[in-house]
This record gives C-alpha cells, sequence and structure tokens, in this order.
C-alpha cells in the first residue's frame, strides 16, 4: 500500500542554525568558546561543523530544553579542545 507508517524525520540543528546562535546568544557564543574553552579563532568554525556533526535536535533550542543544550555544547566544547590540543602536540 501506498500509505506506509513513516516515523517522523528528526529535524536536526543546520550549521546556519548553529552559527547564528553561537554569534548572537548571551551565553553560547564564540567569545565564551573562545576565552572559557581556549578555542583559537581560526577554530571557530571547525568546532561549529564539530557541533553539526552531532546531530543536535532543533528541539534543543526550545526554552524548556536550554540547560540540556548548554550542558551539551559545554561538553562539546571540551572535547574539542582536547581533541585540537592533542593534534597540536604532535
Amino acid at each position: 500500500s501506498k500509505n506506509k507508517y513513516k516515523a517522523p524525520e528528526k529535524k536536526v540543528m543546520t550549521y546556519q542554525q548553529l552559527d547564528s546562535l553561537f554569534s548572537n546568544d548571551k551565553i553560547l557564543n564564540y567569545k565564551n568558546f573562545r576565552e572559557d574553552f581556549e578555542i583559537p579563532e581560526a577554530y571557530l568554525g571547525l568546532f561549529t561543523d564539530y557541533c553539526t556533526a552531532k546531530n543536535y535536535e532543533a528541539k534543543l533550542l526550545k526554552t524548556e530544553n536550554r540547560l540540556i543544550f548548554i550542558d551539551s555544547i559545554y561538553n562539546a566544547a571540551n572535547q574539542f579542545n582536547k581533541t585540537i590540543t592533542s593534534l597540536n602536540k604532535n
């Protein structure tokens, strides 16, 4: 039959959404990533790619999910920092 059930597709955040957020947000922003997580300016675009690849669900942008999302991004920033630090040591 034509009416095969399709699971609703998860809406994930795009690079553009994350870049816009990181450019404008009071907490999750490029300045804080540089200062608090010591991610070099040159790596901020790569960090946004890194977050995009994690396929965060768009619903995390809703106010009620804010703390979960901040926690997720902070964890990602820590991991990313460790990764680039170890790469730059070699």
